[in-house]
């Protein structure tokens, strides 16, 4: 899957792109700051959704972001921010909240199981077979 990226595209346009692949996981967009140390505190989330890209960022240029299960989260994170210039921290589901996961080296399928396992263990409700091991 490829996410094509303008100037003109909101951030609901991307993120809702993205959550039909992963339905567990979030992808949040943060206003770029010079202190590396607060760049990814809530207070910097971007809560406008209908913000242009091209606002909020250093991109100047239209591009795609190729988006597939195997990818790291910490791929996915740089490539948004060193093709586009767009800071962006991916999160996955626990229940009804979304939390930054302790490592950013697991790949997007492997987190997005997180936290599809995660609604089942909290549910209390037995778990579909999504990989169609049953039959």
């Amino acid at each position: 899957m490829e996410i094509n990226l303008r100037n003109e595209s909101s951030i609901a346009e991307v993120k809702e792109f993205f959550l039909k692949k992963f339905p567990f996981l979030k992808l949040e967009f943060f206003y770029p700051t010079a202190d590396t140390k607060t760049r990814y505190h809530i207070q910097n989330i971007i809560t406008n959704e209908q913000a242009m890209l091209g606002e909020i960022g250093g991109m100047n240029k239209p591009g795609y972001v190729r988006i597939h299960e195997n990818r790291t989260l910490t791929d996915v994170e740089y490539c948004f921010n060193e093709c586009f210039g767009l800071y962006v921290q991916l999160f996955f589901k626990s229940g009804n909240e979304w939390i930054a996961p302790s490592s950013s080296d697991t790949t997007l399928a492997e987190q997005n199981r997180k936290g599809w396992e995660r609604l089942f263990c909290l549910t209390g409700s037995s778990m579909p077979d999504i990989y169609g091991k049953d039959s």
